[in-house]
């Protein structure tokens, strides 16, 4: 991931893993990785809408099409 930021000049990253990411811990620490990496490249972070817990939306259970800004 890293590596393809470092190649784009005005990156974008979507973000769209779902509730399930809760149930592993290892899977959480991994999305706050791709975070810093995003921040670290001025990425823009974008996702398909949150579920009830702030995680953004899985695409089979989201609408398509209608990004919007990820923190």
């Amino acid at each position: 991931i890293e590596q393809i930021l470092s190649q784009e000049t005005d990156p974008t990253v979507l973000f769209a893993y779902g509730n399930n990411v809760r149930k592993r811990k290892y899977l959480m620490d991994s999305v706050e990785r791709v975070k810093v990496i995003c921040e670290k490249h001025n990425a823009h972070k974008v996702c398909l809408g949150l579920t009830k817990y702030g995680i953004p939306k899985h695409p089979s259970r989201a609408a398509y099409g209608k990004f919007q800004e990820y923190k």
